[in-house]
């Protein structure tokens, strides 16, 4: 995501953390990431450079070093 490219991932806990299906990158059922793949390979490059964008949108939103330490923080009441 930080390098600003699209997320293939599984469908699973975790991944809807990272991954907004269709804007930011493609969540797949097991076994659907080939087709996931060529899914990305033919799709517009402007379709691809959106979730790109999208994808480094996200990461700096929710990895901000400045809130990352203040929920830290939080958590272990310092």
């Amino acid at each position: 995501m930080a390098t600003g490219r699209p997320i293939i991932t599984k469908d699973s806990p975790g991944s809807w953390e990272t991954v907004e299906a269709g804007v930011n990158g493609l969540l797949v059922e097991p076994r659907g990431l080939a087709n996931a793949m060529l899914a990305m390979i033919d799709a517009e490059d402007t379709v691809v450079e959106a979730m790109g964008r999208a994808s480094l949108e996200r990461v700096a939103r929710q990895y901000d070093v400045q809130r990352v330490n203040r929920r830290l923080l939080e958590i272990t009441d310092l």
